[in-house]
C-alpha cells in the first residue's frame, strides 16, 4: 500500500478508507460468529439448537476460505443421522 500511494495521497486515504470497511465488516463476521457458537454451547436438546449450529458453521466458513479445511468435516459431521437424531431428542437404535 505505501509504494502505491507514497506519492499521492487522495489514492492513500481512499484505501485506508477501504481497509477500514474491510475491518469493520470481518469483526462483525466475528461476532455474529462468536454468538453463534456462545448459543451453540448453551443450547438445550432442541431442533432449533440444530439449525443455530449449523448456522455458526457457515458463518465461520464465509469470511476464510482456509477455515473451509475444518468446517467441511464438521459440516458432514453436523448433518449425519445420528447428530439430527440427538437434537430431535429422539432415542437411536438399540444395539446389543
Amino acid at each position: 500500500m505505501n509504494l502505491l500511494s507514497s506519492d499521492d495521497p487522495k489514492l492513500r486515504a481512499q484505501l485506508l478508507e477501504e481497509e477500514r470497511a474491510n475491518s469493520v465488516i470481518g469483526l462483525g463476521l466475528a461476532l455474529a460468529g462468536s454468538a453463534l457458537f456462545a448459543t451453540g454451547m448453551f443450547s438445550p436438546r432442541a431442533r432449533w439448537a440444530w439449525g443455530v449450529g449449523i448456522a455458526a458453521i457457515i458463518v465461520s466458513a464465509v469470511p476464510l476460505c482456509i477455515s473451509l479445511a475444518g468446517a467441511i468435516p464438521l459440516l458432514v459431521f453436523w448433518c449425519k443421522p445420528e447428530t439430527k437424531r440427538y437434537f430431535r431428542g429422539t432415542p437411536g437404535p438399540v444395539v446389543r
